[in-house]
């Protein structure tokens, strides 16, 4: 079974690598037959070759990224957390729960992101 705290860290890490970090850096936390939905209800992408494109476009955007709360039951993680994300003269709000399931070695398996369109707004 994965491991509590290294679960919590790498939620962590996930998010500060969303903010500092390269796609390489958000890739590594994943195990290499990993699902990614972002949005939960949107395209599947299947292992690193296919996350890998996505969480590097991603890391490219100027996030600035809270989390509001993290928990863990057996190999599964939940956080809350806001990102604002600002593109040009706007930014961005929006407050998604992600789902992790992780893996005997820490890794993350799966992950669903939840939010919608709606759930943006203009500051």
């Amino acid at each position: 079974m994965a491991d509590r705290e290294k679960m919590k860290d790498a939620v962590r890490n996930y998010l500060q690598y969303l903010q500092t970090g390269t796609g390489d850096d958000i890739v590594a936390l994943f195990a290499e037959d990993c699902t990614v939905a972002d949005p939960a209800d949107g395209d599947v992408l299947r292992g690193h070759d296919q996350i890998r494109p996505f969480f590097t476009n991603n890391a490219a955007m100027d996030h600035t990224i809270e989390l509001v709360a993290v928990r863990v039951a057996g190999n599964t993680a939940a956080a809350h957390f806001t990102v604002r994300t600002k593109a040009g003269e706007q930014t961005y709000l929006s407050a998604p729960i992600d789902l992790f399931e992780f893996d005997d070695d820490n890794l993350i398996t799966s992950m669903k992101a939840y939010w919608g369109p709606e759930d943006m707004s203009v500051e």
